[in-house]
């Protein structure tokens, strides 16, 4: 297991195979319980999360964690660990919601001796509730009322889309009505003369113009055509 932890953590230190030691990182290692472990009635920080769950604070997330290492283990030795609760702190507001901070120090020992200790600390928290989503501002005549970056600063009228509606219906009554336009016929095979002439790399445009209806007329090809390029 050791030269498996070397591997993974890229130590080529020949020191640990030479001389039998192990990592002292690796000092947790020796004592956890597996993946499926069975409920240990002495593990403090269970018995504390247990409690925090029933009063709502269900979540949880490690904080800080501070090893100290008093010597390297050898080849052989057997290790024991002793934890105990050191702090509970709270409830105290943080940006994952209200908590609890559970503090627990663990030693290890080979035989009475030592060797190991470690204090973690884990927040208990209440989740923060998701904020409700506001609605939109509200739209008049399908404009927003809210104001804008662009906006002057002045806040809009706040009259309804049917008084607007309304006013405008008014002004639009009181307008004169504008004269209908009529064009005279235009021969295109007679009266048609080329007035501009304007081509890109691949789109050429030209205005003709017509002298009976004196109007522009647009015509556009993929290809110039002579004369017009």
């Amino acid at each position: 297991m050791v030269r498996n932890w070397l591997e993974a953590m890229g130590d080529a230190n020949p020191v640990y195979e030479r001389d039998g030691l192990a990592p002292p990182a690796m000092t947790q290692v020796w004592t956890m319980r597996g993946l499926h472990p069975v409920a240990d009635p002495g593990d403090r920080l269970a018995a504390m999360s247990t409690v925090l769950d029933e009063a709502g604070f269900t979540s949880v997330v490690a904080t800080d964690c501070e090893q100290t290492y008093h010597r390297y283990l050898r080849d052989g030795e057997r290790v024991a660990v002793r934890s105990r609760l050191t702090d509970v702190a709270g409830p105290k507001r943080t940006s994952l919601g209200e908590g609890w901070f559970v503090t627990t120090e663990s030693t290890w020992y080979v035989d009475a001796e030592p060797v190991a200790t470690m204090l973690f600390r884990v927040l208990k928290f209440r989740p923060a509730e998701t904020p409700v989503a506001t609605a939109p501002p509200p739209t008049c005549c399908g404009r927003s009322s809210a104001r804008t970056p662009l906006s002057s600063g002045r806040a809009r009228p706040s009259a309804s889309c049917a008084s607007r509606a309304a006013a405008r219906a008014a002004r639009c009554a009181t307008r004169p009505a504008r004269p209908a336009r009529t064009a005279a016929p235009c021969d295109p095979s007679t009266s048609w003369r080329p007035a501009v002439a304007r081509s890109t790399a691949m789109w050429c445009t030209t205005i003709r113009h017509c002298p009976a209806a004196n109007r522009p007329s647009w015509s556009s090809w993929w290809n110039c055509p002579r004369g017009y390029a």
